[in-house]
């Protein structure tokens, strides 16, 4: 299954990377084609000023989406963007550690 190798950082294990891939699978392909066009046709940065929690932005910095995290972290007042190094899209199956001490420290600190 190509998506899910283009969406992994090679670090993940066999074994994990495995697992991912077959929950890929398990999904039927009309599922997944209706789910991107529900993303592709759903805007909501400019609902993102309305937010007021507290909110934490994890992204990994090679993943794709870093910079739309950076947007989110700008549009969001008080948002605080945490990006994990070495990781890519699935950062809390790449780098759980760093992964769970950035939702920690936020935790502590909100």
């Amino acid at each position: 299954m190509r998506l899910a190798r283009d969406n992994i950082e090679a670090k993940i294990p066999e074994a994990v990377r495995r697992i991912i891939e077959e929950d890929f699978a398990r999904n039927p392909k009309e599922a997944f084609i209706r789910n991107v066009r529900a993303e592709v046709g759903f805007d909501t940065e400019a609902r993102l000023q309305e937010i007021k929690l507290t909110t934490l932005i994890v992204v990994g910095e090679k993943d794709r989406l870093v910079g739309d995290a950076q947007l989110m972290n700008h549009l969001i007042v008080g948002s605080k963007l945490a990006v994990i190094k070495g990781s890519g899209h699935s950062t809390c199956v790449e780098n759980a550690e760093d992964f769970n001490m950035a939702v920690l420290e936020f935790l502590k600190d909100s």
